[in-house]
Order: structure tokens, then C-alpha cells, then sequence
């Protein structure tokens, strides 16, 4: 039984009421004043990267700091191969906002990475 449709760039996509379903895109951004999501596909490592370094400096430069929320995981690994001075890390604030929980294996593992760039240990933020 089809009771729900979904529009996605004009195309309508039914969904089942018990079962809903998303339709596929190739990529979107949303945007609204300076917020923009962007999809990566593939190996991204480089590409967050390098729009964190942009984004970090840009920041910095104009109030002082940059913070950032990471999920977790392969963005972690991804952040880890930044260079240390891509940008000031001694003005930057990383929150984990994904980890497992009750466990904390995630920061733990998150704070190796952010040891390797130069993250001040008292600006890297888990849950809990």
C-alpha cells in the first residue's frame, strides 16, 4: 500500500508507510547564510582536509578560533593527516559528537589523532 511520496528534484518517489525509503542523490548542498553540507564519495580524506583547513583559517583570522564537530571515525583518521601547521591548532576546539556509548573507545582513539596535529588535549571535547 502506497500512502507517502517524497519529492527529490522533482521526482516523486513513492514510499510505503511501513517501510519509508529515500531516494538517491548524486550530491546536494544546503545552503542558508554560510552553512553548507556537502557529500563526499569515495576516499574523501583529502577533500575534508583540505575544506577544514579553508574553513579553519578563514575563522581564525576572523574571530579568534574554529571549532569543529566530527562524527567519528574515518573523518577522525581523515582530520589525523592534517599538518600540523595547516592552521593555529592552539585556537582550535574539536567535539566528538558520535561516540559509542557507555564505551569510550572512539575518543580515546580520537585523541591520538588530534595528539598527532597539536590539539591542545583540554580543547578536544567527547560525550559523557
Amino acid at each position: 500500500m502506497l500512502s507517502l511520496g517524497a519529492a527529490v528534484s522533482g521526482l516523486v518517489v513513492p514510499m510505503r508507510a511501513s517501510a519509508p525509503q529515500m531516494a538517491v542523490v548524486d550530491g546536494f548542498t544546503v545552503t542558508k547564510a554560510i552553512k553548507e553540507v556537502t557529500v563526499f564519495d569515495g576516499d574523501y580524506a583529502a577533500d575534508i582536509r583540505e575544506a577544514v583547513t579553508a574553513v579553519a583559517q578563514s575563522c581564525i583570522e576572523e574571530k579568534g578560533s574554529f571549532s569543529l564537530a566530527v562524527p567519528g571515525g574515518s573523518v577522525v583518521a581523515a582530520l589525523g593527516g592534517l599538518e600540523k601547521d595547516a592552521f593555529d591548532m592552539s585556537k582550535t576546539h574539536i567535539f566528538f559528537c558520535n561516540e559509542k556509548i557507555p564505551s569510550f573507545p572512539c575518543l580515546e582513539g580520537a585523541l591520538v589523532e588530534t595528539n598527532k596535529i597539536g590539539i591542545p588535549e583540554s580543547q578536544v571535547y567527547g560525550l559523557g
